[in-house]
């Protein structure tokens, strides 16, 4: 099985992945061996292909998500697409696109292949816009995001929820000493915000910096 999901809407699409995890990794463990999560900015074809050749540990189904899939280049984009007009049983994959329309030259070999799931429109700057670009070490664009999501409104306690489950994702792409580091970062974070030890803004700025910092 092959999901297609596009649009701006990182709230909609985060839902839709998580259904889908929901309905093919029904436990933590198969969630955590038989889950995986690529970029495509720094994807190469090896690494791609033993993700979509890999048998699953638990479930009768692995579930490997591809961010970013328009980045896709050269011999990693071909391999897609052969995987997509041939799908294999042991393997749903998901792509997630912020740009791709649909009527693009990559979406439409993709879309006779695959279920199609687009959000309808823009809408407000989410927690997962932040952490996206925390991901790709980019502190500058992650710090213009968490300005506009603190703009419109989100309380920093529930920006902080979403940060430490990001955090939890990138357990297994990082050193147990990096990842250790980063709770402490987040504990550190979250103190100076309940106990106003920093404005909550500034708490999250330094937080969202450090963070980018331990994936650089």
């Amino acid at each position: 099985m092959v999901y297609l999901i596009i649009g701006e809407d990182a709230g909609f699409k985060e839902k839709k992945i998580a259904a889908i995890k929901q309905t093919h990794l029904k436990t933590g463990d198969a969630r955590k061996f038989d889950y995986e999560v690529l970029f495509s900015s720094k994807l190469d074809a090896e690494t791609l292909k033993k993700a979509l050749i890999a048998l699953p540990a638990i479930e009768a189904k692995r579930v490997v998500l591809i961010y970013e899939c328009e980045k896709l280049k050269g011999a990693s984009k071909d391999l897609v697409l052969d995987f997509v007009s041939m799908p294999q049983d042991h393997v749903v994959l998901i792509l997630e696109s912020p740009t791709l329309t649909g009527k693009d030259a990559f979406s439409k070999k993709v879309i006779p292949h695959a279920e199609l799931l687009q959000s309808s429109q823009s809408v407000k700057t989410t927690v997962f816009d932040v952490t996206r670009a925390i991901s790709y070490r980019k502190p500058g664009q992650a710090l213009k995001l968490l300005f506009a999501l603190i703009k419109e409104g989100s309380h920093p306690l529930q920006i902080m929820g979403g940060m430490v489950w990001f955090w939890g994702q990138m357990k297994k792409k990082l050193s147990s000493q990096k990842f250790q580091e980063g709770l402490l970062v987040l504990k550190e974070a979250d103190l100076n915000i309940k106990r106003s030890r920093l404005k909550p803004e500034q708490a999250l700025e330094v937080l969202v910096v450090k963070l980018c910092a331990l994936l650089g």
